[in-house]
């Protein structure tokens, strides 16, 4: 009896894999990684080890729509995808035999842009949520549909890009139907692309003259950043704005170790004239998204992405009031390589907007973009980083160093 219970465990443990990393490797495809030809689809495989069953394979079809060809200083489109994987009748009926009704977790996904020319080579990592979703009845295939999106990127020299997963990391946590951990609890994975597999997820041919990449001014500065933009409203024109950024991130940081998360929140001043239009077109309200172009540059080169933040519902205030809008998003986590001082740069921003009438309808404005140019002659470094060399190695005890 107590054999056949330890194998309906493992049984569980397997099964609570194997979703782990169906789900997982779905949204991880969310993160910024594409297939080799435009709307094109690709299989990768997986090798992931897990407490018990040790080392799974794993494959996962992936779709996405990207370009094949692009020019230089262009952005890519927003990188979307759609994952399909189907982990089959053993994986519902593991996570059944411990209770789980529903699976949540996160991933931290590793993916390494090769950019054309001095542009160098940059690592970063994603943390994707795992949304709570349902485990289906026993006897029906567990099957996973995840869509994701990452922010576009830019290639500021002709040659070919690529973007290559190089690592995952799974937290996974099964839950009963009262939201409470099963007796899995809550365990971490750590997978690789299996070996004898080209990592390349998607190529690019840059083609043009190269551009030269924003200049980062004020190196050494650290959060918050104060920044004035000139922007071209619809009905009062262009009008000036001001924007405080603020992010919370370490001023040192070693060789080969990833930054936390970019968690990014600004606040956004559009002055008395901006909420004077609002009103007049009859909106209470006001929802929308905003780009900033960002800039990371560090001895072993620079990545241009732009970085989306959610403009979330938030009301117009009465006229003689200043219009302030709040956003908030995050940015990769980024891993250097070589000593020196690396830099996260923001400069120009593009709001999309859509103001909205007490009913919830849009305005006679409908959605308009606002394009905003950076004021020169300021600052536009938000944070510094300090490289130091990387943590030497532990030896253990007992083993000499060859």
């Amino acid at each position: 009896m107590e054999h056949r219970r330890g194998s309906r465990r493992a049984a569980a443990l397997l099964a609570a894999g194997t979703t782990a990393i169906l789900v997982t490797t779905g949204l991880l495809a969310g993160s910024g990684v594409g297939s080799a030809e435009p709307a094109g689809e690709v299989t990768l495989n997986y090798t992931c080890s897990f407490p018990m069953i040790g080392d799974l394979p794993v494959s996962v079809t992936i779709k996405t729509d990207q370009p094949a060809e692009i020019p230089a200083g262009t952005f890519t489109p927003e990188i979307k995808i759609e994952a399909v994987s189907n982990a089959g009748k053993k994986a519902t009926e593991g996570l059944r035999i411990v209770g789980g009704e529903t699976l949540k977790g996160t991933a931290r996904a590793t993916s390494t842009a090769t950019l054309p020319g001095a542009q160098g080579k940059q690592t970063v990592r994603v943390d994707t949520t795992i949304p709570d979703q349902p485990i289906p009845p026993e006897g029906n295939d567990l099957i996973v549909n995840a869509t994701g999106s990452a922010p576009a990127l830019r290639f500021d020299e002709p040659g070919t890009a690529t973007l290559a997963l190089t690592g995952l990391e799974l937290e996974m946590t099964p839950l009963r139907a009262d939201g409470t951990p099963t007796e899995l609890g809550t365990f971490i994975s750590a997978c690789t692309p299996a070996p004898d597999q080209n990592p390349t997820l998607h190529s690019y041919t840059v083609t043009g003259a190269p551009v030269t990449p924003e200049k980062p001014e004020g190196v050494g500065n650290h959060p918050p950043l104060k920044q004035t933009y000139t922007c071209p409203f619809p009905l009062i024109g262009v009008q000036p704005l001001s924007v405080d950024i603020s992010a919370t991130l370490p001023n040192d940081i070693k060789v080969g170790e990833f930054t936390p998360r970019i968690d990014i929140t600004a606040v956004a001043d559009s002055g008395t004239k901006a909420t004077q239009g609002l009103n007049l077109v009859g909106a209470t309200q006001l929802e929308g998204t905003a780009q900033a172009l960002a800039l990371v540059s560090s001895p072993q080169g620079h990545l241009a992405v732009k970085t989306p933040t959610a403009i979330p519902l938030q009301p117009v205030p009465p006229v003689g009031q200043p219009l302030i809008v709040n956003a908030q998003g995050s940015a990769p986590s980024v891993v250097f390589d070589k000593e020196g001082t690396a830099t996260v740069s923001v400069h120009d921003l593009v709001m999309t907007l859509t103001p909205l009438k007490a009913d919830g309808t849009p305005t006679g404005l409908g959605t308009f973009t606002a394009d905003c140019t950076l004021d020169a002659g300021q600052p536009n470094v938000l944070q510094t980083f300090n490289v130091t060399p990387a943590a030497p190695p532990v030896i253990p005890a007992g083993r000499a160093v060859r």
